[in-house]
């Protein structure tokens, strides 16, 4: 018979309740926990009544759990058990100061201080009108009667600290409770890159992560709660400007991009994309929130029901490496041989102070065979991973080269003055000769002959 295992926590401390919620799972067991058992206009006091009925009482004690009524109901339905001792396990949060005497009292001025103000509130109505909140004032007269014992025996218990369970995957307690930890393998994924992305007011990372399509949507959830914990606490910083400015600090944003492919990374086609922002980041500085399909906690999932039709769709434009490459020369040397005399025109008529009319009898003559090769170049099939550098270079390199032949086309003399034409082509003729070396270095790269010499022997220049 499956155990009923009841996990009572503060909404405050709900992403530690999911990550505990996560593991055992993964052990087959799932807790009972308040947002899985209530729907809307359910009673929350009759579900929290059933807690005596439960096996166990998972009590994650932190200080806002002990300062909760909701939280303190549940406790003291638990306590109404005789045997309640051997069926809770409390898992403490740093923030509760449990183990001063001292410091436990403030637990009890804080419930005397609820119980009296509600109480003085009171005295102002006739005891029918407020009926239903006296049942309230009982229930912080007891919270008053019970606070301070119940503390003393969690705080007499050992317990175990919470990132040593964390880091056991909760171990400890599944044995304790006689449940069988599944033995599992673990799920392997890459972390392609991790990204800085802070300003000043938020610390914020993103990284892209590559998984076997193998994994379920399941075993993907677990990854991405893997990798945000482990951004969490992450202290990789740019520059060392943003390092002093954070120090030690936890990260407040954390987005994370899931392919299987590398073929899907270069497309931006990804199983999912999620978003983990902190509840008490300043609503200024709050990047807005994504909607999702899906989420572990706080952490926001957006699933894309259409990964694997546009991971085909990709496929079916993707071409092998030789014939990416074959095209990507024929373009860029059948281009070099058209932008080649413009250039030179255009500096001839620079140095000699003439009327460029040079410059616009080559921009009419050639600017329709320059929209072809332009257009061609946009229309090229997916380049291989090897060649996605190659490609992003040599597409604003067409684009360079498309803009010569704008300044001084009709359009373009309708459009810019004189001394705006001048400075504009002399901008896209420098983007081109930073483009032109980067190309030949690239194109060397990525295959291992002397690319430069190949463009020589042709005769042609980039540029």
């Amino acid at each position: 018979m499956r155990k009923k295992i009841f996990i009572s926590y503060c909404w405050k401390n709900e992403s530690i309740v999911n990550d505990i919620d996560i593991s055992f799972a993964k052990d087959g067991v799932e807790l009972i926990r308040d947002k899985r058992e209530t729907e809307y206009k359910d009673s929350f006091k009759e579900f929290m009544k059933k807690i005596r009925s439960m096996d166990s009482v998972l009590m994650i004690i932190s200080d806002a759990y002990l300062k909760s009524r909701n939280c303190m109901y549940e406790v003291l339905e638990t306590l109404k058990d005789e045997n309640y001792k051997e069926r809770i396990y409390p898992i403490i949060i740093p923030d509760a100061e449990l183990y001063s005497p001292a410091k436990r009292l403030k637990y009890l001025d804080y419930w005397k201080n609820e119980y009296s103000t509600l109480k003085e509130a009171l005295s102002n109505y006739s005891p029918e009108e407020v009926i239903s909140v006296t049942n309230d004032l009982k229930i912080l007269r007891d919270i008053n009667g019970s606070i301070v014992d119940f503390i003393s025996i969690i705080s007499d218990l050992k317990n175990i600290p919470l990132e040593v369970l964390r880091k056991n995957d909760y171990k400890e307690i599944k044995q304790k409770l006689g449940l069988q930890i599944i033995s599992r393998i673990k799920i392997r994924y890459d972390l392609l890159d991790q990204e800085d992305i802070s300003h000043a007011g938020a610390k914020r990372y993103s990284a892209r992560i590559l998984i076997d399509s193998k994994y379920s949507r399941k075993e993907v959830k677990e990854v991405i709660n893997e990798v945000t914990e482990n951004l969490f606490n992450s202290n990789y910083y740019r520059n060392k400007q943003i390092k002093n400015h954070f120090g030690n600090k936890k990260a407040d944003v954390i987005w994370l991009f899931i392919a299987s492919r590398l073929s899907d990374v270069n497309n931006s086609n990804w199983i999912c994309i999620t978003s983990w922002i902190n509840p008490d980041l300043n609503e200024n500085m709050r990047p807005l929130d994504m909607q999702g399909n899906d989420s572990i906690g706080e952490i926001k999932i957006e699933w894309n029901d259409k990964y694997q039709e546009l991971s085909e769709f990709y496929d079916d434009f993707l071409i092998t490496k030789d014939k990416y490459l074959d095209q990507h020369d024929n373009l860029i040397l059948r281009n070099a041989k058209i932008i080649k005399p413009l250039i030179f025109c255009f500096n001839d008529e620079l140095r000699n102070n003439g009327s460029f009319k040079s410059v616009i009898k080559y921009t009419n003559d050639y600017e329709k065979l320059v929209n072809k090769i332009y257009n061609e170049a946009n229309n090229i099939h997916l380049a291989p991973n090897d060649c996605k550098e190659l490609d992003k270079l040599t597409q604003s390199y067409f684009a360079h080269s498309h803009n010569l032949f704008l300044y001084y086309s009709k359009k373009g003399l309708e459009t810019w003055n004189a001394d705006n034409r001048i400075y504009l082509i002399k901008q896209d003729i420098n983007q081109l000769n930073e483009l032109s070396d980067k190309i030949k270095n690239e194109r060397s790269r990525v295959e291992y002959t002397n690319t430069s010499e190949y463009f020589n022997r042709k005769n042609i220049a980039l540029y």
